[in-house]
């Protein structure tokens, strides 16, 4: 079952304004319908009343000739108006001398001790009979008996009318179904009033509720359309489009914060922090690809140590600052030797390896002299104190299908040995892997 919170704020306004009303029609139309019920039935008996008052006196004279012509005449006449179903004459014994419509009741036909005039005998069950006494006037006995009539009048019969109520009825219930329709017409109309009313007022809420639950959803670049109407909604979407507008751009801004620092954190997961080129991880990760690679397709690469030489002196005597700032100008000496595809790594304090991607042996050998010179070349000075620094370098072939990564690690860590061992700052190339 619908709640009151269900409906909308539109919904909402038109259940305040037409429900009172809808209340208020229902109990006019019931009290109409009751007023309209008695009035015909009060109409009903008021017209009973006068024809039973009306057919007395009239029936006065045929009572009293027993000219059935004329009563008959009068009963015909009565039973042509509305709602005369029955209508009887009885003479003072209470014996019928005409009648019309329904038989008469036994029990009516006794003379009731009534006064004179029309009254009620009895109502219900949609009907109501009424009697009314046929008197008249008697002449008196004496010497002026020719000249006066007496005061005195005496009863001749009586007069009874059954009416049925029921018609009435329908006009009531007529009467109730009009001022229903017109109710609901008027309803309606109100009905259609107050949703032209309310529109302007659910109709920019809705849409402020919609974009609302666009932004919970995960959107941010949601505004709602100006308002229009009420001050109050306009400043309501305005607020609300400052609102979003002020979430979005903070998303981005905090989007933008998050790829930076994802972006950051990945390059520290794979870089040397101080060199900037690649770290051992990396290294370890890139070697197991070019193994892989050169026994799938036969991408041969060469592994390169290199080993600084008398970097220890410049460290003890210089301090690690500017060991650092050695290291950090090897590695750019390094970079400005080898080509773009290959790849430079630290893997150590003084150590750094080269993955020299499809390169022959020749190119190298040429790569790996050329790092060498390059880095002995350089003049390393600290507080006008000249150091010199060298590069022992062992390559090592990736190009054996049963080449393993520890395998390799450690014929290029025997290779660099050697140069070690053969006087330093040389390259030794391991061949048999």
């Amino acid at each position: 079952m619908m709640r009151l919170h269900d409906l909308s704020v539109t919904q909402q306004i038109m259940l305040i304004a037409l429900a009172p009303l809808a209340c208020l029609t229902i109990a006019f139309s019931a009290l109409h319908l009751v007023y309209a019920s008695q009035s015909s039935a009060h109409a009903a008996h008021g017209r009973a009343l006068a024809m039973a008052s009306f057919l007395a006196p009239a029936a006065e004279y045929g009572v009293f000739s027993r000219d059935q012509n004329h009563l008959e005449a009068l009963l015909q006449t009565a039973m042509m108006q509305e709602g005369v179903i029955a209508v009887a004459i009885l003479d003072e014994t209470g014996q019928t001398i005409a009648a019309r419509g329904l038989p008469v009741d036994p029990v009516l036909s006794t003379a009731p001790d009534e006064p004179m005039g029309a009254h009620v005998l009895s109502r219900g069950g949609g009907r109501l009979t009424v009697a009314s006494r046929i008197m008249s006037p008697s002449f008196g006995d004496g010497p002026h008996a020719a000249t006066s009539l007496s005061a005195r009048a005496r009863p001749l019969g009586w007069v009874y009318l059954v009416m049925d109520t029921r018609p009435a009825q329908p006009v009531a219930l007529a009467a109730g179904l009009e001022i229903g329709l017109l109710s609901l017409a008027v309803l309606a109309v109100i009905g259609a009033l107050t949703y032209r009313l309310a529109r302007p007022i659910g109709a920019p809420l809705a849409r402020i509720a919609s974009a609302v639950n666009r932004i919970a959803a995960g959107r941010h670049d949601v505004t709602v359309p100006a308002a229009e109407g009420a001050r109050e909604l306009q400043a309501l979407a305005d607020g609300f489009n400052t609102m979003a507008r002020a979430l979005d751009s903070a998303q981005q801004s905090l989007d933008s914060k998050v790829d930076q620092a994802t972006a950051q954190l990945n390059f520290l997961a794979l870089h040397d922090p101080l060199t900037g080129v690649l770290n051992r991880r990396a290294f370890e990760r890139e070697l197991e690809k070019a193994v892989a690679a050169s026994r799938r397709v036969a991408d041969h690469a060469t592994l390169c140590f290199v080993d600084l030489d008398y970097f220890k002196r410049i460290n003890d005597n210089c301090g690690h600052c500017t060991g650092d700032v050695a290291l950090k100008t090897i590695a750019t000496l390094i970079a400005n030797c080898v080509r773009a595809e290959d790849l430079i790594f630290r893997i150590g304090g003084d150590e750094f390896a080269i993955i020299l991607k499809s390169c022959s042996p020749d190119d190298a050998r040429r790569i790996a002299d050329g790092i060498r010179e390059t880095i002995s070349r350089h003049r390393f000075e600290h507080q006008a104190q000249h150091y010199p620094i060298g590069a022992s370098i062992g390559l090592v072939r990736i190009d054996n299908p049963d080449s393993t990564v520890d395998g390799l690690l450690r014929a290029a860590d025997a290779a660099c040995y050697s140069a070690k061992q053969s006087g330093r700052n040389c390259v030794v190339e391991h061949l048999d892997t």
